[in-house]
């Protein structure tokens, strides 16, 4: 986490490069194609960051180094961010769902777990309340990141959807003539 600006190190999954070529090999991907190689790509990113923040507190311990909140902090987000996006690579290899129903269905989870949460019983420490705080904002990171994606699947869709159109169209067009 970046002190000065309060915001986090951890790259946002959502903005990487699609993918640029489906499993056919065609030139343009099948939207589904498409959201689906991002949405791998996007966990491989936040697996990749959760074992980079990992390692640097692990690194911190090994010199003998104060192990202050901003590594440990970091390390608690970003796998907390890996987990939301385990569990639709889960839904996507075990339930053999489609990227966007996957999506949709963790992003349901995301939610409920940032509303439906009941009140703690009993107070908690400083440390207990840090770490539920990491993972609060790790849910909202995962919610804004995978709903960048649907938004462009959504639009990419309704753009391949519209070229079959007036594909067809023009197929009815030449019939007539």
């Amino acid at each position: 986490m970046d002190i000065s600006t309060g915001r986090h190190n951890a790259p946002d999954p959502s903005q990487h490069a699609p993918v640029t070529q489906a499993a056919s090999g065609s030139a343009h991907p099948r939207p589904a194609d498409e959201l689906h190689g991002r949405t791998l790509k996007a966990l491989i990113v936040a697996q990749d960051a959760a074992e980079a923040a990992a390692a640097e507190a692990g690194y911190v311990l090994q010199r003998g180094q104060r192990l202050t909140g901003e590594p440990l902090y970091e390390a608690t987000y970003t796998q907390a961010v890996r987990t939301w996006w385990e569990l639709v690579g889960e839904q996507i290899c075990q339930r053999q769902l489609h990227a966007d129903h996957a999506l949709r269905r963790v992003r349901s989870w995301a939610r409920t777990y940032l509303t439906g949460e009941p009140p703690a019983q009993t107070a908690g420490s400083l440390f207990d309340h840090a770490l539920a705080h990491a993972s609060r904002a790790a849910a909202r990171r995962f919610l804004a990141a995978s709903g960048e994606l649907l938004a462009e699947h959504a639009v990419q869709f309704s753009s391949a959807a519209g070229g079959l159109e007036d594909a067809i169209d023009s197929l009815g067009a030449g019939r007539a003539s």
